[in-house]
Formats: C-alpha cells, structure tokens, sequence
C-alpha cells in the first residue's frame, strides 16, 4: 500500500487491513492524519521491532492487531506495543512525509 493510498480520504475514520500478508506499512500512510483513525492488522505477520515499527508511533492512530514478530512479542496486541520505548531515529533520518491533502473541492 502506497503512503499516498489514504489521500483525500479526509472523513476516513477505519481501515480494515486484515490477513493480507501485511508485515509493516510505511510510515507516511498514517503520520500527520490528524483526525483519529482505526487500523485493523488482524491476521498478519506484523513485525514489532524498533527498525520496522516506526509506523505504530503515530498516537492519531488506534491499532487492532497483535505482534507477530519477534517470537518474544508473538501474540502482544498492538495497542501495547510501546514503539516509543525505541530510541528516536537519528536526527535528519526522519522520513519526509507530505501532509495529508484533501482533494475534495472546497465549497465558497
């Protein structure tokens, strides 16, 4: 799923991801939303590790789903997954993440 998949979808509120091989998803498809949202990952072989969970840090975000990865963590639903405990990225190392764009025409 591409970062840009959720643009100008700016009423979205849940997103159903379930059992599709999903491991991790790019950190840009959630950050800066700034509208809470759902994100269901049930059934898939999420990897909950500091190098790969840069996307569950998005506190915007509800995640349903459980860890799958490492086998230490196999089973830890998302929601407790503390991807904060990471240490930060090395500065400058942040993705660059366009805003959220709502396409929709405004209305005078």
């Amino acid at each position: 799923m591409s970062a840009d998949a959720l643009d100008g979808l700016a009423d979205l509120r849940a997103v159903h991801l379930d059992r599709n091989r999903v491991r991790t998803l790019d950190v840009c498809l959630v950050a800066g939303r700034g509208r809470p949202l759902e994100l269901t990952v049930t059934g898939n072989p999420i990897a909950c590790t500091c190098e790969d969970g840069a996307w569950l840090r998005d506190a915007s975000v509800t995640l349903v789903g459980e860890c799958w990865e490492p086998a230490s963590r196999r089973g830890l639903p998302l929601a407790r997954f503390n991807a904060t405990a990471c240490p930060p990225p090395p500065r400058g190392t942040e993705p660059r993440c366009t805003p959220h764009v709502d396409h929709r025409e405004s209305t005078p």
